[in-house]
């Protein structure tokens, strides 16, 4: 699939508003679906009911369906995001006391306690073992050939300013132990924020901790880690990401779990378990303990962890070893899982080659599952009951059911639901809505024993009625995103459209898209330039739109050449330029002549924007060869 470049102008993004209660109700009957509480339609949570159309397979997909589609809608009410606030807040102090009490135990490991149960303490042991011979040893020029900066807001910088040019323009926010480590980075980055004699930095405590969106009950503590840290964090992330390749584990591919998950509800061989507040419950001494054989990884992440937060004013001083927003957390505890998965496969005798990991989403074999369970309450982890199956939740009752990485099997069948989780607001997110309907409606007809849905299809047809004529019929298969309603190949019947490479051919269709402005230039006012091509002559103008000029200002405040420049230049040597016909990019031996042209507080001549939303047409190829 290829883009081309979004138009200036507005799309006609009117459509008649719909009440989402009216269309559950309407879903729900057309599947056969009797909830419980008809009063309850539309409003944030879970619904049960009967299921009376239909074999076994397909009224389970419809009872999970109805419990789980609105799970994680946010009415984005201020009285219901305190509530959530503060349930998250909850919930990170429930995960401290949790590392806290695992230190205490930990501690203990180190002088020669280990667990009591036999077969526990061998698993443990193992591990460390496992991780020890996985990871060997690691040099910190291998760190920084993969260091770069997450899009993430850092301690200092919001979101919104969260690129790579913000942060090269902004002086390098350093913990006191990261800046000993950063010293030794300054020479290799010779353009960063100043030099190695007088590098520009601005220390920090630790990192920043913030709430985002989770689901209808609660939100997720996350950090904003400091960007000088987080740099180097990255850099461990890939060397940790390289390590677990070799084991089989993907962090890059869900499809291994997934394809397990089904095995596992098809022949009960293999389970599938979740853990609770995982990333929140990896604890600082468990770590130590584990690393305790690698020295130099135990080294360097201790010197790019925050070891203190802070909340609302608040200090936190962490008993973790790293939090969500650390850029190496994931990978850290897909480690750990891995790691005693495999301890607790050895020790029972148990098919090490259906295990798969992928952070906290674990597939193990059945038999290794209690020993599993004992080993996790000992490293102070605690399973997501409502996520977790295996046989003997069966024979107490219980559905052959199992769900990792999103996908979710009853039987061998795909049962995945989909989630509504807030209200259409344009035409676009309309599409959304439907298109993850039809997505449903289409799985539940590939179930064996699933009945007649033609009350679905005339329930989609006339969803799609509500919206502006001209975008009623489909125009994309499904795959090519949601800038229109997707349908089938023949359904959609696209434009032929044809390359001007020979043998280039495919079709070609126009769909919604957000836009995603570049500037490249600024005048003498400081307002941020656009270029606009007729008839192949290239004008600058600002932008039209004064709310949107002032908020691109407000975004490019503090922006420098000197982080643009060095922001094009990592994606140079990485191999991914930026997309944009306009934007220059220097080579490296132009970078240091290029940068004493220019004062350092010059603003920057080329920059993504923020996305805003503003709801263009673009045309894309969806066939080519």
């Amino acid at each position: 699939m290829s883009f081309s470049p979004p138009g200036p102008n507005r799309a006609n993004c009117g459509y008649s508003s719909v009440q989402l209660s009216d269309v559950l109700r309407r879903v729900f009957d057309s599947v056969g679906f009797i909830p419980d509480d008809e009063a309850a339609i539309g409003q944030p949570g879970s619904y049960s009911g009967t299921a009376r159309c239909g074999g076994n397979t397909f009224r389970k997909a419809v009872t999970y369906f109805a419990s789980e589609v609105m799970s994680k809608f946010d009415d984005k009410s201020p009285e219901s995001n305190d509530l959530k606030t503060k349930a998250a807040l909850s919930k990170f102090h429930e995960a401290e006391a949790l590392c806290s009490q695992t230190n205490q135990r930990f501690d203990k490991y180190f002088y020669g306690h280990r667990p009591e149960k036999p077969d526990v303490a061998t698993a443990v042991v193992a591990a460390r073992d496992l991780i020890w011979r996985l990871l060997g040893d690691i040099e910190l020029s291998e760190v920084i050939s993969g260091s770069t900066f997450t899009s993430g807001g850092s301690v200092c910088l919001r979101r919104a300013s969260g690129s790579s040019v913000h942060k090269y323009s902004a002086k390098a926010e350093v913990t006191s132990t990261s800046f000993s480590l950063l010293q030794e980075v300054f020479p290799l980055v010779p353009l960063w924020v100043g030099n190695s004699e007088h590098p520009g930095v601005i220390n920090v405590p630790g990192n920043k901790l913030t709430c985002v969106p989770k689901n209808y009950k609660t939100h997720r503590m996350i950090a904003g880690e400091p960007s000088g840290s987080m740099y180097l964090q990255k850099g461990i992330h890939t060397a940790l990401r390289k390590r677990l390749l070799r084991v089989g584990i993907d962090l890059s591919n869900q499809t291994q779990n997934q394809d397990f998950a089904r095995l596992g509800s098809k022949t009960g061989l293999v389970a599938t378990v979740d853990m609770s507040m995982a990333s929140d419950t990896v604890a600082k001494t468990m770590v130590e303990w584990f690393l305790d054989l690698n020295p130099s990884w135990l080294e360097l992440m201790n010197l790019t962890r925050s070891a203190e937060g802070v909340f609302a004013g608040d200090r936190v001083i962490y008993r973790k070893f790293s939090s969500m927003g650390n850029a190496y957390t994931f990978e850290l505890e897909t480690l750990i899982f891995w790691a005693l998965a495999i301890a607790c496969c050895k020790s029972t005798g148990s098919d090490r080659r259906f295990v798969a990991v992928y952070g906290d989403d674990v597939i193990i074999p059945n038999a290794a599952v209690p020993l599993f369970l004992d080993v996790l309450s000992e490293c102070g982890f605690v399973p997501n009951v409502k996520k977790t199956f295996f046989e003997e939740r069966q024979r107490l009752g219980l559905d052959r059911f199992r769900e990792s990485c999103g996908k979710h099997f009853y039987n061998g069948e795909d049962v995945t639901p989909v989630y509504i989780k807030s209200a259409p607001l344009d035409l676009m997110d309309y599409f959304h809505l439907v298109n993850n309907l039809v997505r449903w409606f289409r799985t539940l007809e590939a179930i064996t024993d699933a009945p007649d849905l033609s009350k679905g299809w005339e329930l989609i047809n006339d969803l799609r009625a509500l919206a502006p004529e001209r975008w009623r019929k489909p125009r994309i298969p499904d795959g090519f995103g949601d800038g229109a309603f997707i349908g089938e190949f023949d359904e959609c019947a696209p434009t032929r459209h044809r390359g001007n490479k020979r043998q280039w051919e495919g079709w070609s269709v126009e769909v919604l898209t957000e836009r995603f402005d570049k500037a490249n230039r600024l005048d003498e006012n400081g307002d941020v330039l656009l270029p606009y091509t007729r008839k192949g002559t290239t004008t600058w103008k600002p932008h039209r739109d004064p709310k949107i000029r002032k908020e691109i200002r407000r975004y490019v405040k503090g922006v420098t050449f000197r982080g643009y420049l060095l922001s094009s230049l990592e994606r140079l040597e990485k191999g991914r330029p930026p997309w944009h016909r306009h934007t220059r990019i220097l080579d490296l031996a132009n970078a240091a002549r290029r940068l004493q042209e220019y004062d350092t507080g010059t603003e920057a001549r080329g920059i993504e924007l923020p996305p805003t939303r503003q709801v263009c047409m673009t045309k894309i190829v969806i066939a080519q060869w």
